[in-house]
């Protein structure tokens, strides 16, 4: 081999390894597209994210004020199975008969916040609704209060039934 020849050779082999290298060189890194494209789609996930957790969040909101209102309605079925709608009764702080007793037919309305607080009919984030029915009592003596919880809409979200001996009547 002659001197040109060994030196065409390297020639060569330097251009084929410089040709590799810019190509290796070249797919090191991520294109333009490519890093637009993945933006994008953690953009589209991240929205998504962000919605289920509101979701999540109205859920639980909903979730807490129904069960407070379950349970205002069990504490008035509760007390009114005490005789807290008794006259002697009626002074008691935060007693929600201080009307005195409830008649048949007629209908206590509470209004009450997303914590529990007693307020105007127009503020209300609850609404507990209970009426009284009697029952036969030349039968069975009892008394029946229907507790209706319902939404701002109107809409019945619970219900709830208590009964009760009667009160006996005393004549003065």
């Amino acid at each position: 081999m002659s001197v040109r020849q060994r030196g065409k050779n390297s020639l060569s082999r330097w251009r084929a390894l410089i040709k590799t290298m810019n190509a290796r060189n070249r797919r090191r890194g991520f294109t333009l597209a490519e890093m637009i494209a993945a933006i994008a789609l953690l953009a589209v996930f991240s929205v998504i994210v962000v919605q289920l957790f509101a979701a999540a969040h109205t859920l639980t909101t909903r979730t807490d004020r129904l069960d407070s209102a379950v349970l205002c309605a069990r504490n008035l079925a509760e007390g009114w199975q005490a005789g807290l709608d008794q006259p002697e009764y009626s002074a008691l702080a935060d007693n929600p008969f201080t009307a005195g007793p409830l008649q048949p037919a007629q209908i206590l309305r509470l209004n009450y916040t997303g914590d529990l607080q007693a307020v105007e009919p127009g503020s209300a984030r609850i609404e507990i609704k209970a009426e009284l029915k009697l029952a036969d009592q030349q039968e069975t003596g009892t008394e029946a209060l229907q507790i209706n919880i319902l939404s701002l809409e109107g809409d019945l979200v619970f219900k709830l039934t208590a009964a009760r001996l009667a009160p006996e009547v005393t004549a003065p």
